[in-house]
């Protein structure tokens, strides 16, 4: 099969017969969006479009970080409430 023109299995995805499908990887590890897309762009990066593939990864990265942040910020802030309720 040419896949030079298969939107759907293109050769950037088709370069190593014996290596699992990046979507089939993050399929099975259940990644989200932004973890999927940081794996995406990373696995592809040297056989698709070089250092914009790894600026997009890194984008999606920063906004894993961000959103991770906030969760931690969350659940101190949350304690911090159920601390002093506890105090009352």
């Amino acid at each position: 099969m040419d896949t030079t023109s298969d939107p759907i299995r293109p050769n950037h995805y088709a370069y190593d017969e014996g290596v699992i499908e990046c979507i089939d990887y993050i399929e099975s590890h259940a990644f989200d969006f932004l973890e999927g897309n940081v794996i995406k762009y990373v696995t592809r990066y040297q056989h698709k479009n070089g250092t914009e593939d790894l600026r997009k990864a890194k984008w999606y990265l920063e906004r894993l970080i961000k959103r991770n942040e906030d969760f931690d910020n969350r659940k101190i802030y949350k304690a911090i409430l159920e601390t002093n309720e506890l105090e009352l």
